[in-house]
């Protein structure tokens, strides 16, 4: 059906009135490239302080583009972390708003984190989401529901596009809504033009939505202006089996996406900016009638000041005429409803506009609808958990597929995770869908909740269905690293290459699995064409930097890791990384600044604790370290490597029986680690136990063959048992010949 879609342009040779007046609507100006004359919107203001991040941004222009910059302002005072992307398209009419986005060449499409608000005659500000100490800054990728309700999609309606791969819009996308997003596919209308049809013809060559039912009316506005709430939810599911831009007018708009809702009762007095639809749906006047959209508003033309209310008002006397209003007090010269009965308010979710709200109450609501609202941070103690109710589809009921997207529903975006994922399960098994993605968003079910041993056979059973599904295949390979097996990680994730070569999060995803099984050297290609792809991803830079590291590259893991950061400065790990090759290099201070900033942002880091513990005895500050290695360990009790370093400071304040007890802890979540071996034999011989500590330092060279150190201590033991012969082959295995001296001296007399 995309092939029947026409040149925009075409439209306007024989309805040149409408095409010219359409022009002028926010919907047909939804989307535009970032031009000169499109920017000059921003007049002086070109500067914004974001106090909550510490971040400063501006917009600059080089030539005929513009640009977001951001910097962070370092201890001396001078801008640190510089970062800088041009400004491909705006989205927004400006009624309201505008939104800034860039467009890498993979045709990666980015929300940039400031916006424009028009309101006091325009202004910058952070864009919804943004205003938060750590946001997402300029990662924020965009969707492909985002861009098909502000994008009339002209130049990609000929590529089949599936959920299952990233949202890469590659080409010129300027233009707004057209006329095909609300008439359909324009082909067949302008073959019977062309052909010298008669008007009847012609007129049902094409999708008139003033001759369908309400119903396909109202959905043909749904379809982009029906959202229950922007809000943690989710407000609708797809269909597995249809495109993301394959909607027909005309058609049901179930049988593209299901809608859901808050059960009945749960914030009911929300107001968003996507709410149109949904608050009109709420008010008497729409369910007690046959009103649709077009009642009020000619979607073809705009009216706006005084002109408004009148035409605004002549709609409302459709239904409700001069001589009923003259029976209500104050209404007998009514010419202006929409102030009173449909007032204008700032929404809740995005706190720097005002528009209308379209739920028609009989009573103004209390208030002051104008208030500047603070925007509010989903998390953990304000996000709704509970049910996820069907809105709008009536027809959800007993049929399986329905029951099952109602369950996705309940998981997609967790907010009603443990019984969605039981009751996702149980439909799946008992009805074994054809669709991938219903295995696919039940293995993600499992993964959220960390249950990663049940999340693995569900992505198994969604490549099975949709051996092309690319991302269950990037998250099957990154859920068999987290559970630890790197090697069959290794494998899907060359897999998920063979499906997209290029493809940035793939070879990244497989960059991270090869550093992590210590080939770092094969790592640095594979992480170096990620960055060819998308050269920004802060994660793809962290990686190279561990690399680089691995490989004793230190300069280059530096340039690295300082790159990551640049790119996102708030991304602790990188921190970290950062602070673990300065302490290579020996840069000690920096280095200690660097954990303290990985810990200020991420202060349940286990990792970044125990790094920073390590530094800490380098630098003979053990009571620090202590702390920082018992943090370690009270956020993440099974790592071994903490409870063996902590077991070493307690052994260097003499405490062997409290180091003996830490070391056996260590083997018990890693019984074949040699140095924790080691070290208990240390402990041991400490307390005089020697036939105990030379068992620990044989399990040590089993585990480790050339490790001389252990060797030497066994051999010592040995010779301390009266074993003399066996302890002279063991200090004969010693390969450094310090070492192998300094064991056979302790034989002739041992200490």
């Amino acid at each position: 059906m995309t092939s029947d879609y026409v040149d925009p342009a075409t439209c306007s040779g024989c309805h040149a009135d409408i095409a010219a007046s359409y022009a002028e609507t926010g919907m047909a100006q939804a989307f535009y490239a970032a031009t000169p004359q499109a920017m000059a919107h921003l007049g002086a203001e070109t500067t914004f302080e974001h106090r909550k991040s510490g971040r400063s941004f501006q917009i600059v222009r080089h030539d005929d583009a513009y640009f977001m910059r951001r910097h962070e302002t370092g201890p001396d005072g001078s801008p640190v972390n510089v970062f800088e992307k041009r400004i491909d398209y705006v989205m927004g009419s400006g009624n309201h708003a505008r939104t800034y986005i860039h467009q890498y060449p993979n045709g990666k499409l980015i929300e940039m984190p400031v916006g424009w608000y028009s309101e006091n005659d325009g202004f910058l500000a952070m864009s919804p989401g943004f205003d938060a100490s750590v946001n997402a800054d300029f990662r924020r990728e965009l969707g492909f529901d985002c861009i098909g309700c502000h994008n009339g999609l002209s130049t990609v309606r000929d590529r089949t596009f599936k959920r299952s791969e990233d949202p890469l819009l590659t080409g010129d996308l300027s233009g707004g809504i057209g006329c095909q997003r609300c008439h359909g596919p324009g082909r067949n209308h302008v073959e019977a033009v062309a052909s010298g049809a008669d008007g009847d013809a012609i007129r049902q060559a094409i999708f008139n939505p003033s001759h369908a039912s309400r119903d396909r009316q109202v959905e043909v506005c749904m379809q982009c202006h029906l959202e229950t709430t922007s809000r943690r939810l989710p407000y609708s599911v797809a269909r597995y089996d249809r495109g993301p831009f394959s909607y027909a007018p005309g058609e049901p708009l179930q049988d593209l996406i299901l809608h859901f809702d808050y059960p009945k009762g749960v914030k009911e007095d929300r107001f968003e900016i996507a709410h149109a639809a949904y608050r009109l749906r709420k008010s008497s006047c729409f369910l007690n009638s046959e009103m649709t959209c077009t009642t009020c508003h000619n979607p073809h033309s705009v009216v706006r000041g005084e002109a408004a209310k009148t035409y605004f008002t002549s709609a409302c006397k459709t239904c409700h005429a001069d001589s009923a209003l003259a029976q209500i007090p104050n209404h007998s010269n009514a010419t202006d409803c929409q102030t009173c009965h449909m007032p204008k308010r700032r929404t809740d979710d995005v706190v720097h506009v005002v528009m209308t709200d379209h739920y028609i109450q009989r009573t103004l609501p209390r208030g002051n609808l104008l208030a500047p609202l603070n925007e509010i941070t989903e998390g953990t103690d304000n996000v709704y958990r509970g049910p996820v109710e069907p809105y709008y589809q009536a027809q959800i009921g007993s049929d399986p597929e329905d029951q099952l997207y109602l369950a996705v529903a309940q998981v997609t975006q967790r907010t009603n995770l443990q019984a969605g994922t039981e009751e996702l399960r149980e439909l799946i098994e008992q009805h074994q869908p054809e669709q991938a993605d219903f295995y696919f968003q039940l293995a993600e079910a499992y993964w959220s909740q960390q249950k990663l041993a049940e999340a693995l056979p569900w992505y198994q059973e969604a490549i099975k269905r949709d051996p092309q599904h690319l991302i269950a295949m990037r998250n099957y390979a990154t859920v068999l690293a987290e559970a630890g097996r790197h090697s069959e990680a290794e494998q899907v994730a060359r897999q998920a290459l063979e499906i997209a070569p290029n493809d940035p999060k793939g070879l990244n995803n497989l960059g991270d699995i090869l550093v992590t099984l210590g080939r770092a050297t094969a790592a640095i290609p594979v992480l170096t064409k990620s960055l060819v792809g998308d050269p920004d991803s802060p994660e793809a830079l962290q990686n190279l930097a561990r690399a680089y590291g691995e490989t004793g590259d230190t300069a280059k893991a530096v340039e690295a890791a300082r790159q990551a950061i640049r790119v996102r400065p708030d991304f602790a790990i990188a921190h970290n990384t950062l602070a673990n090759v300065l302490v290579e290099q020996r840069q000690f201070a920096e280095a200690e600044q660097a954990f303290r900033k990985a810990l200020e942002l991420d202060p349940n880091s286990a990792v970044a604790h125990y790094n920073y513990a390590n530094l800490l005895v380098a630098l003979e500050r053990l009571p620090a370290a202590e702390r920082h290695l018992r943090e370690a360990l009270r956020i993440a009790p099974t790592m071994a490597a903490g409870h063996r370093n902590l077991g070493n400071l307690l052994g260097m304040r003499g405490d062997a029986l409290g180091a003996e007890r830490l070391f056996r802890r260590a083997l018990e979540i890693d019984p074949n680690d040699p140095e924790s071996h080691y070290n208990l034999g240390n402990a041991l011989a400490a307390q005089q136990r020697i036939p105990d500590a030379s068992q620990s330092y044989r399990r040590a060279v089993e585990l480790r063959a050339r490790y001389d150190q252990a060797r030497v201590n066994l051999a010592i033991t040995l010779y301390t048992l009266g074993d003399e012969t066996t302890a002279r082959e063991e200090a004969a295995k010693i390969s450094d010949p310090v070492l192998r001296g300094r064991a056979q001296q302790a034989m002739v007399s041992p200490q």
